[in-house]
């Protein structure tokens, strides 16, 4: 250690993390791992002779088996150091999911896009009970890019198909990716694992109060050995400020945290009943396949309709050209001249869960 032996008991009651006047984490990480145990303490107290001829390493041992309460001093400066980098993780997460959630459920170019695409789906599932669907799974998304088109268009997926026609009717839609600049930052994070360690900081802050408290804070009930050992432990006028001070900041810091994790979990909740997914859904899952969605559509948009291979005859060349723009026609017309399924679930959902686009079933388009 590059700290003395003698100076380790008094830099146990400071705040500096550094070997100049305090502990630094790595000294504090090393004497956690090479403080005595129960029974290396009971032989060192059992032991007769000279402390002084007894290897070095034992004579360490003896010096730290007599600070009172080391481990739990340990833990303290341990739980000190950590937490301001922990809160300072833990809210721009909850910010940047939050913004996320607010995102998805008020974009209201995604909500037509999930709108066109039930409609496509429908006209391409025409004729069978696929046809007629009222909605589907957020994950339906996923698929799109695995299904293709057949003959010279046989690399053409239905994103793709989504882009074409999208950009013939509806071109304002092709940026509706622009709205999901957190989407990617997003994937890996769980609402439901923010609640625990939203819980588990709430609860090593409460273990710096009562450890402060339990080492250091003399009580009416405490016996006279326990004050005894709290008195031995002591505590400077300026550590006690300073732990004081630490707990009020963060105390507050928590407060904070508490209220931004409970709104986007009330936030969150409600965005899973608008796509009426399972209200057991976790993020993580929910916003990997968003993610995959808007980076297929984005390259779509990016790389343009792909192109069919060249053949010599004129004609062929003429009638492939006209078959993807064909399919367009015709799903557009679907949708704009019959009771589109658009139209059924804007009108169903409107007046009951604010127009947006709910499963009845999970099809696939």
């Amino acid at each position: 250690f590059k700290v003395p032996h003698l100076a380790i008991a008094e830099r146990l009651s400071s705040l500096s993390f550094s070997d100049v006047d305090g502990l630094s984490m790595d000294s504090i990480v090393g004497l956690k791992r090479v403080a005595p145990t129960t029974e290396q303490k009971d032989s060192l107290k059992n032991y007769a002779g000279d402390v002084s001829e007894l290897a070095k390493t034992d004579q360490f041992l003896a010096k730290l088996a007599k600070i009172t309460k080391l481990n739990a001093r340990l833990n303290l400066l341990s739980n000190v150091h950590e937490l301001p980098g922990r809160f300072d993780e833990m809210v721009p997460e909850i910010e940047r999911v939050a913004k996320l959630v607010t995102t998805l459920t008020q974009s209201k170019r995604f909500q037509r896009v999930l709108e066109e695409i039930l409609a496509y789906g429908n006209y391409i599932n025409g004729g069978t009970p696929r046809g007629k669907a009222y909605g589907y799974k957020l994950n339906t998304l996923v698929k799109l890019a695995d299904y293709k088109g057949q003959g010279e268009h046989k690399k053409t997926t239905l994103i793709d198909f989504c882009v074409l026609s999208f950009k013939a009717r509806a071109p304002e839609l092709l940026k509706f990716t622009d709205e999901f600049a957190e989407l990617s930052d997003c994937c890996n994070a769980s609402v439901k694992g923010m609640a625990a360690e939203v819980q588990i900081l709430n609860k090593d802050l409460g273990t710096v109060k009562k450890t402060m408290d339990s080492l250091f804070t003399v009580k009416e009930g405490d016996s006279a050995d326990k004050k005894k050992r709290k008195l031995e432990a002591g505590m400077t006028n300026q550590f006690e400020l300073g732990l004081n001070s630490f707990l009020a900041e963060h105390e507050k810091k928590m407060e904070r945290i508490q209220k931004k994790y409970d709104e986007l979990k009330a936030n969150y909740d409600t965005l899973l009943k608008m796509f009426a997914e399972k209200s057991s859904a976790d993020s993580e899952e929910l916003f990997s396949n968003l993610n995959f969605f808007v980076d297929k559509f984005r390259k779509a948009v990016e790389e343009g309709e792909p192109k069919p291979k060249v053949k010599k005859k004129e004609s062929a060349n003429s009638k492939k050209k006209d078959s993807a723009v064909d399919v367009v026609k015709g799903a557009d017309a679907k949708h704009k001249h019959s009771t589109s399924m658009t139209d059924q679930v804007t009108a169903k959902t409107a007046s009951g869960r604010g127009g947006h686009v709910h499963s009845a079933s999970s099809p696939s388009p």
